[in-house]
């Protein structure tokens, strides 16, 4: 091999590494993803296909786009922002935002707390929730989807039989809910 040749895939190869970095994004590769992955089925039981580019910035939160979105990075673009917020790798934990608990959820087998309407209506108002049966007061401290009824609500972290709301404070919904027939 020649040395422009060399030179060439030289430029290729750098012209690869800028399209993963995005102003501190990168694109996980194979090994990051299957970790990744890995960490959801450990911790939720998540084992569905997950046809998505995923995103981690340096605060280490994950975020998703579709592979044709995919097609526009590294062309000159200045992006703030890349795809859906999934949630933030925390101390070896992954903690799921809403529109995460909606991706993840329907396939979690595991680390799911499912809610009452009454501690639902709690939940949103950002407030924690106390866990009522023996089941959930005995809980592992440590993150869990949490839904109600076909409803996902986020992520919580159980502790001391208390769930803790991870909600931030512009996603709080300050009303009631109207029982619905199949909640009465």
């Amino acid at each position: 091999m020649g040395r422009i040749e060399e030179e060439k895939k030289g430029e290729e190869k750098e012209k690869r590494k800028e399209k993963k970095r995005i102003m501190g994004w990168r694109i996980l590769g194979s090994r990051e993803r299957k970790e990744f992955i890995a960490l959801l089925e450990n911790q939720y039981g998540f084992t569905a296909s997950f046809p998505y580019l995923i995103f981690r910035n340096t605060e280490g939160k994950h975020y998703i786009l579709n592979q044709e979105g995919g097609d526009f990075i590294g062309e000159g673009l200045y992006l703030e922002r890349v795809g859906v917020y999934l949630g933030q790798d925390l101390h070896g934990e992954f903690r799921c935002t809403i529109e995460g608990s909606q991706r993840i959820g329907p396939h979690a087998t595991k680390g799911v707390i499912t809610l009452t309407p009454t501690q639902r209506d709690v939940w949103m108002l950002g407030r924690d929730v106390a866990l009522s049966t023996p089941e959930q007061e005995e809980l592992a401290q440590r993150f869990f989807l949490v839904r109600c009824g076909e409803d996902w609500l986020g992520c919580g972290k159980a502790k001391n039989g208390i769930l803790l709301n991870h909600v931030p404070k512009e996603r709080y919904v300050g009303a009631t809910f109207p029982d619905s027939e199949d909640e009465a």
